[in-house]
């Protein structure tokens, strides 16, 4: 569950043996940039094959991990992992894991489709921080704060809290409809 904690867009897909909708240039997916530690702070497991690491480089083979929800949609059955998925710009992606579904855009929402790219690959300037914790979620939050300004100064903050606040905001809708 993360609920909207990244920044995320999407982008066409093509994947061999589907044929896009009609008016698109590929499948609409999901997508943001992540690192490797992402998936652990998220709590989301890879489910097949393997997490970003250090063969993950700007010059070399681009990779993605898709979620369990497009695997079901495109490989029902079969195994994505190992497989090549196309940009609409002809850019080959190669499938290296299958992680577990999440909620991104609200809690109400079925679980979509969605495609992780790695930061190391797909560079970002405006990303989101997801950290866990055994200890005080603020105190941490104030920690990473710091360490953020000591390793750069000039970095725009844009907000800062814990799971539990953003999980409030995003309740706000259907407290006030049950009120």
């Amino acid at each position: 569950l993360h609920l909207n904690t990244l920044s995320f867009s999407s982008t066409d897909i093509n994947v061999d043996g589907f044929d896009p909708p009609p008016g698109r240039q590929g499948h609409l997916i999901d997508r943001t940039e992540v690192n490797a530690g992402f998936f652990d702070a998220a709590g989301i497991p890879i489910l097949r094959g393997r997490n970003f690491d250090d063969r993950d480089v700007v010059d070399g083979q681009r990779v993605v991990i898709i979620n369990q929800i497009m695997a079901d949609r495109f490989w029902r059955g079969g195994d994505p992992v190992g497989r090549i998925v196309r940009e609409a710009d002809g850019d080959e992606l190669l499938i290296v894991g299958v992680a577990g579904a999440a909620k991104i855009r609200s809690l109400g929402e079925e679980p979509r489709p969605f495609i992780y790219y790695p930061y190391s690959q797909d560079y970002a300037s405006f990303v989101t921080v997801v950290a866990r914790t055994t200890g005080s979620a603020k105190e941490t939050a104030a920690r990473l704060l710091s360490l953020l300004r000591g390793m750069e100064p000039d970095a725009v903050i844009v907000d800062s809290k814990t799971m539990e606040e953003h999980l409030a905001v995003m309740l706000i809708p259907s407290r006030l409809s049950a009120f």
